[in-house]
């Protein structure tokens, strides 16, 4: 029976939503949209309105597009309101296909489905169905969803815009899709084919793939790479200067999709250092702190005029070790006894303040495997700090004199600095010397797909509905496995129970990955927000997703929307 998308129940049900804002390597160079003047005025230099004319009236005007233009919305009858935020890197650019960075987190490019408070939602896609056989998937747009750019939006653009992403920056995701068995049916209605058997955590590929329309994107050049001309959500492009701000405002021929579009200006400011946005939060230059240090939390609470907020998250932190490359960490007993040596409790104390939670299994209290004896189970197995345990276990496998070796992390990830030094401290009490390595997000990424150049690294991972779904990205051979290594029966389960969902399996699964020890799972993850009091309905939604357009707000207290 076919679905329709507003009355469906997620099959992994957004339990608790975290928010992150992610980026690609960021750049010293100024590019702008402006032809003949300098949109790179910031709100510190001028009103934030006079910010979002400025790159309006800059912005380049292609207008290329069908003839059939939709019709326009209507204009807000309370004036302009406008939110500056932070990212914590550039995103580069915005072709769809070179980068993923900032494209969804603000409603920039629509995908094909998107996270909702309650599930999954449309995106580009508003109806779906499943084939019997489970390797296929027909779909329906809407007849109304166009580019900034004016090109009309069809079926064949979904088709041929998830092709592109086969060999650009989301290929992982879109590799699920066989084209070979892929096809239009007419305008608004194609199929989509598998290349292997659906499963339930394909849905969340789904969110990851935007769309826009071919014929926009080969006729174009550059623009679309630094506007987004070719955007398809509630959001567009005016004014982007690399390593600054971009700007955005409401897409007045949006339809469809998830927005509520509440405000109708987001400038984000792009903030790599902590410090640094803190201090645009206390000078008013931000009303919303993104990833902040955790130790910088009960300073912003006692900020007037601020709020906070401490959200639990799909996320969670893990330690990976390398057991490709030639050293002690192929050794399970040395890996066991680093796990033994790593106080969890310390580390969150130490380095989050106590905001987030010591992992104690790989399976955390938000996924479907959870119970009361799965607690009692990992407090009494896993590796609950023991130092002693941990140097014999180091003795036994030839060790106890120690080794050195590489730690890395990503750079953008707040508070992971802290934690590699505490870890640090932590396993010289088992002569290991770790030497700290940090790495850009888009270094990080790229080191961590292979299996030269590190020994440990720390990372984190996300968990849907299920553990299961970091089994599948983090620990497949099929897809993924971080460190290389493999287990048979590990691998052979989890190829089945992708489908069957089957629980015995799946704990199964859990218990050999905690023998192994080849992950180590060490913090359940929560987000932290400021933001200015007059917010009244602060949300995020699933996947490391900010959503200022959807924020709902009490007017009377709110005079700084309109400054």
């Amino acid at each position: 029976m076919k679905k329709r998308m507003t009355k469906l129940v997620s099959v992994l049900l957004a339990l608790s939503l975290a928010a992150g804002l992610a980026a690609c390597g960021s750049s010293t160079t100024t590019t702008t949209t402006d032809t003949d003047g300098d949109a790179a005025n910031t709100a510190a230099s001028s009103g934030v309105h006079d910010v979002v004319e400025a790159a309006r009236e800059n912005q380049s005007g292609n207008t290329a597009g069908n003839s059939d233009d939709p019709v326009q919305q209507e204009p807000s009858a309370r004036g302009e309101s406008t939110i500056i935020t932070c990212a914590t890197g550039d995103p580069g650019g915005f072709d769809l296909f070179a980068s993923t960075a900032m494209n969804t987190e603000y409603g920039i490019y629509q995908s094909l489905l998107t996270y909702g408070y309650g599930g999954y939602e449309p995106g580009i896609i508003s109806e779906y169905e499943i084939a019997e056989d489970s390797m296929s998937c027909s779909f329906t747009i809407d007849d109304d969803i166009y580019t900034v750019d004016g090109y009309h939006v069809t079926a064949s653009d979904v088709l041929w815009s998830v092709e592109q992403h086969q060999s650009g920056y989301c290929t992982n995701y879109a590799a699920i899709f066989d084209m070979a068995t892929s096809y239009v049916v007419d305008d608004y209605h194609g199929v989509l084919g598998f290349s292997e058997t659906y499963y339930p955590f394909m849905l969340d590929n789904f969110c990851h793939l935007g769309v826009t329309t071919q014929e926009g994107y080969e006729n174009a050049e550059d623009h679309y790479y630094y506007t987004a001309a070719g955007s398809t959500g509630p959001y567009k492009v005016v004014s982007y200067d690399e390593g600054v701000q971009i700007v955005l405002t409401k897409f007045e021929n949006y339809r469809g999709g998830y927005a509520t579009q509440n405000v109708d200006n987001i400038i984000v400011k792009i903030v790599t250092e902590a410090s640094q946005r803190l201090l645009m939060l206390e000078s008013g230059e931000i009303d919303v702190i993104v990833s902040p240090n955790s130790s910088d939390m009960d300073h912003i609470s006692a900020l007037d005029g601020i709020q906070t907020s401490n959200e639990f998250s799909h996320m969670q932190y893990y330690m990976a070790f390398n057991v490709v490359e030639e050293s002690p960490l192929q050794n399970q007993l040395v890996r066991q006894a680093i796990c033994y040596a790593i106080d969890n409790e310390a580390l969150c104390t130490a380095v989050y303040k106590g905001l987030r939670s010591p992992a104690i299994s790989p399976i955390n209290p938000i996924v479907q495997e959870w119970s009361d004896q799965v607690a009692i189970d990992a407090e009494s197995n896993i590796y609950s700090y023991d130092l002693e345990k941990a140097k014999e276990l180091m003795a036994e496998a030839g060790y106890e004199d120690g080794f050195t070796a590489q730690i890395a992390y990503s750079s953008n990830e707040a508070g992971l600095d802290l934690a590699a030094q505490v870890i640090q401290g932590m396993l010289l009490q088992l002569n290991i010397t770790l030497e700290i390595q940090p790495y850009d997000k888009t270094s990080f990424k790229t080191l961590t797909l292979g299996t030269s150049g590190w020994d440990i690294c720390l990372d984190k991972c996300k968990l849907q509905d299920s553990v299961l779904f970091p089994f599948k990205d983090k620990s497949n051979a099929n897809v993924q496995s971080v460190g290389g290594w493999y287990d048979e029966e590990f691998q052979t389960l989890l190829e089945r129970a992708l489908y069957t969902l089957d629980m015995n399996d799946t704990l199964r699964m859990v218990e050999i990955y905690n023998d192994l020890a080849c992950h180590y799972h060490l913090v359940y993850n929560t987000a932290q927000f400021g933001y200015r009091e007059g917010i009244e309905d602060f949300r995020t939604r699933g996947d490391n997703q900010l959503c200022p357009g959807d924020w709902t707000y009490d007017y009377d207290a709110c005079d700084w929307l309109f400054d």
